[in-house]
């Protein structure tokens, strides 16, 4: 009996010693990663930087926005900083920004209707039908927005879809290391939403 209560003494240590050395290595853990994080924020551009990037960039007046996130995160192995935020009239921008140095490695842009001036407004085009544009007058929408001649662009998709009744066109095209996707009303050549991505290997 004394045999079988030492061994189940010993065990009962032994189960206990090793959680204690699990806990100990998670938390030791835990404060390295924080304290690795901590030291690359400190060494990386500030919050406020990474707001007025996303500003500049999205043409946005700092007593015109409304910021919903500011926020330091690890994502797909670099340090980044996630900006989103809106305008006044509705329109929303979510920027991923390269903690380092600012740079810009993603842009989503969702304009408000009210919020988009008529960019083009064709009622007799190529293609026979009045009030919609044609697929080469979106391309041109689309290239005039991004700053970019069609000579540089390779273009990936030009679909004419019917989204809740609308027609739009959906433009995809690379340039160099990035990627634009713009969805243009075929109506009025109104820019509804369009997206500037990284392209990573």
């Amino acid at each position: 009996m004394g045999k079988i209560k030492s061994l189940f003494s010993t065990t009962k240590k032994a189960v206990i010693t090793s959680i204690s050395i699990v806990a100990v290595l998670v938390i030791g853990g835990f404060a390295v990663s924080k304290g690795i994080y901590a030291y690359v924020e400190n060494s990386s551009i500030s919050k406020d930087a990474a707001r007025r990037i996303a500003l500049k960039d999205a043409n946005v007046n700092e007593d015109d926005a409304r910021f919903s996130k500011v926020e330091f995160e690890f994502e797909n192995g670099s340090f980044v900083y996630d900006v989103e935020f809106e305008n006044s009239k509705g329109s929303e921008f979510e920027y991923t920004l390269k903690a380092k140095d600012g740079t810009i490695l993603n842009k989503v842009v969702d304009i408000d209707e009210s919020d988009v001036s008529v960019k083009k407004d064709s009622g007799d085009n190529s293609n026979g039908e009045a009030g919609k544009i044609s697929a080469d007058e979106a391309k041109q929408i689309a290239l005039g927005d991004a700053g970019i001649s069609e000579a540089d662009a390779t273009f990936t998709k030009i679909d004419l879809d019917k989204d809740d009744g609308i027609l739009e066109y959906e433009i995809e095209f690379q340039v160099g290391e990035w990627e634009y996707e713009y969805t243009i009303n075929a109506s009025n050549g109104k820019i509804l939403d369009f997206e500037k991505d990284h392209i990573t290997n």
